[in-house]
């Protein structure tokens, strides 16, 4: 019975914050070239968004299992792209490294609806496949969980089966 309420409050959390928070930027992540700071490259990279300024990379280290990543400014917002350029139907994984925010549980990485491409949650190891011809950051945006009790608030924690 713990394993089932387990999982389905899990799954609430999931659906709830990929329905209302996780795309709290309208775009996405995304943002035409035309608007993006001077700080960013005109070329076609795979990015990620932490998705709240207090979120980091675990170890406060980029992760390099994707190959470097460098941070970028995109409108006054923190991101983290490859700095391998890319062209169409390029392909990458998504990394396994896992954020962290302070009583916040990571969700996986909201990839939006784009060219063909169906909105979705991304794992560690998913392939991702550049679809743009101009020369867009390819962002996905990490997505955070946390639940909410009567009498009280209470970070999510690891199983403790795992």
């Amino acid at each position: 019975m713990k394993k089932h309420l387990i999982a389905v409050l899990l799954t609430a959390c999931l659906l709830f914050s990929f329905g209302t928070t996780a795309f709290a930027d309208p775009s996405g992540g995304q943002e035409s070239n035309a608007n993006n700071s001077a700080t960013q490259d005109e070329e076609g990279h795979f990015g990620y968004y932490l998705s709240d300024k207090n979120a980091k990379w675990e170890n406060d280290k980029l992760p390099t299992d994707v190959g470097e990543l460098v941070a970028y400014r995109d409108n006054g917002k923190v991101k983290y792209r490859e700095t391998r350029t890319v062209t169409k139907d390029d392909t990458t994984k998504v990394t396994s490294a896992i954020p962290t925010l302070k009583d916040h549980t990571f969700l996986g990485w909201g990839d939006k609806e784009r060219k063909g491409n169906s909105a979705a949650i991304r794992i560690a190891g998913d392939e991702l496949i550049y679809c743009y011809e101009e020369n867009d950051i390819y962002t996905v945006d990490a997505l955070w969980g946390s639940l909410t009790l009567e009498g009280g608030s209470y970070p999510m924690m690891e199983h403790p089966l795992r």
